[in-house]
């Protein structure tokens, strides 16, 4: 089959906020609650998971999605202040040459990420994201997706685009990405290793 679009997982993979995510997720515990945060844990319970999955795991029991964004809030408020004030907040070396490449090609994009709408709007806000994509069509965490490795996500924003996900090639860079692109049938999917998340 023709590949006819690409779908991209935003943090980790366009832009390198491994630190930063960390930082944040790891301030907020710590201060909130009094809890560090192993390797393990981010890796299986924070990057690519939806936010009402993480707080399930890290408190021990099942919040609402009201309780879950207030919290995530909190922890956002952190995320962003780190981001603005790094000079590392920036799309990826030599992605925007690429996104042009593929916008030439006639290739539909668009952008599956875990972050929430206000983080999702920020992105584009500061990156000038709307220069490929369109907000409208991305697929964000708004309560109701189910978190990777469900692949419904990356379903959701082929489908916004017109397209089967098996039409697509998925930029992923977390376990549960991958799991979730290739369960989901993806074209091909590529494994990005972040500069700024390296074990």
């Amino acid at each position: 089959m023709k590949i006819k679009g690409i779908i991209y997982d935003f943090n980790g993979t366009m832009f390198f906020d491994g630190d930063f995510q960390n930082q944040a997720w790891s301030k907020f515990f710590l201060e909130k609650y009094n809890r560090k945060v192993n390797k393990e844990e981010f890796d299986l319970y924070i990057h690519g998971v939806n936010s009402i999955d993480t707080f399930k795991y890290f408190l021990g029991k099942s919040l609402t999605f009201d309780e879950a964004k207030e919290l995530e809030e909190e922890k956002e408020i952190i995320y962003r202040d780190l981001c603005l004030k790094n000079k590392e907040f920036k799309l990826a070396d030599g992605l925007e040459e690429f996104l042009n490449f593929a916008k030439r090609k006639g290739l539909k994009q668009n952008i599956a990420t875990a972050s929430a709408f206000k983080n999702t709007k920020f992105f584009f806000d500061n990156l000038n994201l709307y220069r490929w994509f369109d907000l409208s069509k991305t697929a964000y965490n708004n309560g109701k997706i189910k978190s990777k490795p469900d692949p419904e996500i990356f379903i959701i924003a082929a489908s916004n685009l017109g397209l089967n996900l098996s039409e697509c090639i998925v930029f992923e860079d977390s376990r549960n990405g991958i799991i979730a692109a290739k369960s989901g049938g993806a074209k091909l999917i590529v494994g990005v290793a972040s500069r700024l998340n390296k074990d």
